[in-house]
């Protein structure tokens, strides 16, 4: 790590902020449902007991503010017990397989009491069914009756109305950064410090914050809250503004020229970058971490002249490669992927121009439909934010 250190020469590191303003809005629906289940026994709240009270009248609180849950009960006085309509309250019916019979014929002779593939002679009788051409139902037993699927063999069905009660926690959020070309969703997944928060049954909107982006965030979501969820009552609000540091860092290593960004307020090591929140503008600055053999930079470099040459010959695309059935599609499309996997792991920037020049299709190829050249690096370049984000 250290060697690869010294090899990158940095020109210049450049500081800023990002303000991640985020909003929630925690609210409760309610909603009734009808419900039939098998009645098993205990005590109910019949329809002619008492008057069923009103939805909004029964007490609900959510187990905790600012997440989702989804809460449900009977409401009383609103179940009834009826007779089964499927088994007639007898908990039970006639097997449908066997027809009540008890017995259905034999699978492997047919009810022919004999199977030649069964026996030493052609005209034997089965071994399944020792020549009676039946054999005991699977599904009763014997028994001519299954259970009642319905009602469970209880006989009975309560049927009631079932309240829902739905918390639902809504967030959205806006973030101002004009001092680097970083995307909102990278932010969103880094945190910063927290310099302003507020939380309350309904909130204002932060129009005596200094920076006015925000001040015009903040009214715009609040409004887009109050509008969109008008349906819901609103149980709390919050919201909050926090700081996130960034720094954009431009580089130079070897003849190849490049920028990234740090983000983020954890502490990092730029040997392990376990803690830290990167994005790289350039594959090679990853390269400088792992070191394998050349062998595996010509491997590749065979692959893809082998792969280009069968596509020209073929008339088809990397996509059709990947795409296409057979073995000899899927083998060539992973010994691929596997020589790219290994090539962004490799110290060797010269191969990254060997590489552009292979790629490089013959120009009176007419059938492809994508670039080959453009298609991989497009495959390494995804595979290289696949990297950074697990790291």
């Amino acid at each position: 790590m250290e060697n690869g250190g010294q090899r990158i020469c940095y020109h210049e590191i450049k500081h800023s902020v990002a303000f991640h303003y985020i909003l929630e809005t925690f609210t409760e629906r309610r909603a009734t449902c009808w419900i039939e289940e098998p009645f098993t026994g205990g005590a109910v709240d019949k329809q002619d007991m008492g008057e069923p009270p009103d939805i909004e009248d029964i007490p609900a609180t959510p187990p905790e503010y600012f997440k989702s849950y989804v809460y449900h009960q009977e409401i009383p006085y609103t179940a009834n017990i009826e007779t089964c309509e499927e088994c007639d309250g007898e908990g039970k019916y006639e097997c449908p397989t066997c027809l009540g019979q008890g017995w259905e014929f034999c699978p492997y002779c047919r009810g022919n009491k004999w199977y030649p593939l069964a026996v030493d002679s052609f005209d034997g009788d089965c071994m399944k069914c020792q020549g009676s051409g039946e054999r005991t139902c699977w599904v009763c037993n014997g028994d001519e009756e299954v259970e009642c699927k319905t009602c469970g063999g209880a006989g009975e069905m309560k049927s009631y109305i079932r309240l829902l009660v739905i918390w639902s926690n809504h967030t959205d959020d806006y973030i101002v950064e004009k001092g680097s070309a970083l995307k909102a969703h990278r932010l969103r997944m880094a945190t910063g410090i927290n310099v302003c928060e507020e939380e309350g049954l309904t909130l204002m909107p932060l129009t005596h914050f200094p920076i006015s982006a925000v001040s015009m965030a903040s009214v715009q979501l609040i409004q887009y809250h109050a509008r969109e969820y008008k349906e819901e009552k609103v149980l709390k609000q919050r919201h909050r503004v926090s700081i996130i540091p960034v720094a954009s860092v431009r580089y130079q290593w070897k003849k190849h020229e490049g920028l990234f960004y740090v983000y983020g307020n954890e502490r990092y090591k730029i040997q392990s970058f376990q803690k830290a929140s990167i994005e790289s503008m350039d594959p090679i600055l990853y390269s400088k971490y792992h070191h394998l053999q050349e062998r595996d930079v010509n491997d590749f470099l065979l692959a893809c002249a082998s792969l280009s040459n069968w596509c020209y010959l073929t008339k088809k695309t990397v996509m059709d490669v990947g795409c296409g059935s057979g073995n000899t599609s899927c083998a060539w499309f992973l010994s691929l992927f596997l020589q790219v996997k290994r090539l962004i792991a490799i110290d060797k920037s010269e191969e990254m121009i060997k590489l552009a020049k292979v790629l490089n299709p013959h120009p009176k190829i007419e059938y492809m439909v994508a670039d080959i050249a453009d298609e991989l690096v497009f495959l390494i370049l995804f595979y290289f934010c696949k990297s950074f984000e697990k790291l």
